[in-house]
């Protein structure tokens, strides 16, 4: 491998660790900073690789041409930590599906005053309880 002319001893080696290293996202983010440089222009960037000016501006203010693992998107900042699994009671689901055909023109709010006594919660008169399981 040459280097700034130099040969390079086992450098074969350090290039494939050099290239390894950064996932395929990465280096496609790579090439748009690479193309970046040669043109010098954000706008002609963005048209040639097909990318909204918003995306390219953010990895380019998060490039730096020393440390390539600036290009490597952090997913894990993305996702709640917590995620909700709600579930509605058998139960429960039943006396809803008992009350709208009993009362087929009321609304969550209706029947929640009916269920109350039951103490069911309001969530689980929400749309997604009646859309799912009431009316399928």
């Amino acid at each position: 491998m040459k280097y700034k002319g130099f040969i390079v001893p086992r450098g074969g080696k350090l290039s494939h660790l050099s290239q390894s290293v950064i996932s395929f996202e990465a280096r496609i983010r790579l090439s748009w900073m690479d193309y970046y440089q040669k043109t010098g222009n954000g706008r002609l960037t963005c048209r040639h690789f097909g990318l909204s000016p918003d995306t390219f501006y953010k990895w380019k203010r998060k490039y730096q041409k020393d440390n390539l693992k600036s290009l490597e998107d952090d997913r894990k900042s993305r996702r709640p930590s917590i995620l909700r699994h709600p579930e509605t009671p058998i139960e429960v689901v039943e006396k809803i599906k008992s009350l709208r055909e009993t009362y087929p023109r009321w609304g969550k709010e209706k029947l929640f005053i009916l269920l109350k006594k039951e103490l069911i919660k309001e969530g689980c008169l929400g749309r997604d309880t009646f859309r799912n399981l009431i009316y399928n």
